[in-house]
């Protein structure tokens, strides 16, 4: 069976759905890394960065996928996964304010990702009205 079957369809309503959950994982993996890495207690403010940092993820995958752009889509998770990875990694290094750090650490790497996959999106279209 093909990875692409277990995706929902391009323009379904099921992408609407899959926002907040997706937002709701993305946020527990940081918040997973933040207190199992750093062994501090997360206080509302970090509570309302990484909800703003997981609302923004969630929307980049969820709106890639909607649209059908499966480049992007793609090159959006595996930037998260890899921000997330990253991110936990420097929070593990010994330097000044691994928190702060580490966080931007991580959001710079998926947004490197996600311009990567946009980028990408633009020359597979490109390519494809070429070759009409």
């Amino acid at each position: 069976m093909r990875f692409w079957s277990y995706i929902p369809a391009k323009r379904s309503r099921v992408w609407l759905f899959l926002f907040i959950p997706v937002s709701v994982i993305i946020a527990l993996l940081i918040i997973a890394s933040s207190i199992l890495s750093l062994k501090l207690s997360v206080g509302s403010m970090d509570i309302l960065i990484i909800t703003i940092i997981s609302l923004i993820g969630s929307l980049a995958i969820c709106g890639f996928g909607y649209a059908g752009l499966r480049i992007a889509f793609i090159s959006c998770v595996a930037g998260v996964i890899a921000g997330i990875l990253f991110m936990t990694y420097v929070f593990n290094q010994s330097i000044q304010w691994p928190g702060i750090a580490g966080l931007v650490s991580g959001v710079q790497a998926a947004f490197l990702f996600f311009l990567v996959g946009v980028n990408l999106q633009m020359i597979s279209v490109m390519l494809k009205r070429r070759r009409r």
